[in-house]
């Protein structure tokens, strides 16, 4: 039993569409990746530059309070300071 030549033709034209669907798919896959790498690098970049500031305008733990500097009325301090 011989298939006729336009299912031949047919099954041929179906099989290079199907890969080119299939490259296209994988192009568009790439690109796609690449994107969202990107984006994540950004991202990345951002909160470490956001952590980064927020560490210099951090003031130093150990550092002496400030001149004038008032005790919290909870600390026993007084509101005002005469």
């Amino acid at each position: 039993m011989t298939v006729p030549a336009a299912a031949r033709r047919a099954s041929r034209r179906n099989r290079l569409a199907r890969h080119e669907a299939s490259l296209t798919s994988k192009r568009e896959s790439v690109i796609v990746d690449r994107e969202r790498e990107g984006l994540i690098e950004q991202r990345d970049a951002a909160r470490a530059q956001t952590a980064q500031a927020l560490a210099d305008d951090r003031p130093a733990t150990t550092a002496a309070p400030a001149a004038g500097h008032r005790r919290a009325k909870w600390l026993g301090g007084h509101s005002d300071p005469r």
